[in-house]
């Protein structure tokens, strides 16, 4: 399947923006409409990236709702680090542009850019996955539940550490991944090794996602005491961020086609792939926070608006 560089540059910038703008509507919910901040806002602000609460206070199931993966500024901060990366790899050195001459200044700093984005990926990944599960630790106490969660976070910790290590030392010396087009001496493991570690890390990932984001909220939800309608409309929207896992399963299927022997475009796709589930996580999340603003922005009959959280 052919990916145009184009339309693969102008999809990482579009993203980047919705994710940009999306944050950007989080925080104005937290100070604009609920108009209260915390410290952490502060450091958000900082960072120029962060989610925020957007309280709906009518059973704990729903402030979970409101609530998930709240906590993310580093997974933000990280989204843009692996977004921007590969946007300057695909702009000015060869990465997304299969048969490209370039020089090997340039396929040397490309390749670099790339190996910096996939760590950052690795671990915006398990970022995301624990800040969902220190949310859904404020509602669950079913042991068995909570026994799940540790158990996923210790299993991704071993294999993100795993993932990142084997990655980043996969050529010996480490420089030579990149500086073999400038003629470096060294070696390199074989990359069917680091196929499979990916490949187990995203079995994780889904797993993660398909777990957090719907079968625990399920279970919670179906315990609580709402009516059946709207523990279907809070389930749903719990689930909304699970659609990067949509992302995660193509970028599985192109995981066999991982490569380091020719350019630095061999592995474009699966990068693309990265930046998309990111995006796609962290703007569904987003998008689970807005209700104040939609209830804010609705009037009731009477002219005035309806109160938050209604």
């Amino acid at each position: 399947m052919a990916y145009s560089p184009t339309a693969c540059l102008v999809v990482t910038i579009v993203l980047q923006v919705l994710v940009l703008v999306a944050i950007a509507l989080r925080l104005y919910v937290r100070v604009g409409v609920k108009g209260n901040i915390a410290a952490d806002d502060y450091m958000a602000v900082l960072a120029t990236v962060r989610s925020n609460r957007a309280p709906i206070p009518t059973s704990s199931a729903v402030y979970f709702f409101v609530l998930g993966a709240n906590t993310r500024p580093y997974f933000k901060i990280l989204y843009t680090g692996l977004s921007l990366s590969y946007i300057i790899a695909m702009a000015n050195y060869g990465v997304a542009h299969p048969g490209l001459r370039v020089s090997s200044e340039q396929a040397a700093t490309g390749l670099l850019l790339v190996l910096i984005g996939e760590i950052l990926y690795l671990t915006a990944t398990y970022l995301v996955k624990v800040s969902i599960a220190f949310t859904l630790f404020r509602i669950v106490t079913a042991k068995p539940h909570r026994y799940t969660i540790y158990t996923l976070l210790l299993i991704g910790a071993i294999l993100t550490t795993i993932t990142c290590f084997w990655a980043f030392f996969l050529c010996s010396p480490v420089n030579y991944f990149w500086d073999r087009f400038r003629g470096a001496v060294g070696s390199c493991k074989s990359i069917r090794t680091l196929m499979a570690v990916h490949f187990v890390q995203a079995s994780w990932t889904l797993i993660s996602d398909l777990t957090l984001g719907l079968v625990i909220p399920g279970l919670v939800l179906w315990d609580s005491l709402m009516e059946r309608r709207t523990k279907i409309l809070v389930w749903f929207l719990l689930g909304f961020g699970s659609l990067a896992a949509i992302a995660t399963i193509v970028r599985m299927i192109y995981l066999p086609t991982m490569t380091i022997t020719n350019s630095p475009a061999d592995n474009h796709i699966i990068v693309l792939w990265s930046v998309l589930e990111a995006a796609i996580g962290i703007i569904c999340s987003a998008a689970a926070t807005w209700r104040p603003l939609v209830s804010r922005l609705r009037r009731s009959p009477t002219g005035s608006c309806e109160p938050l959280g209604s």
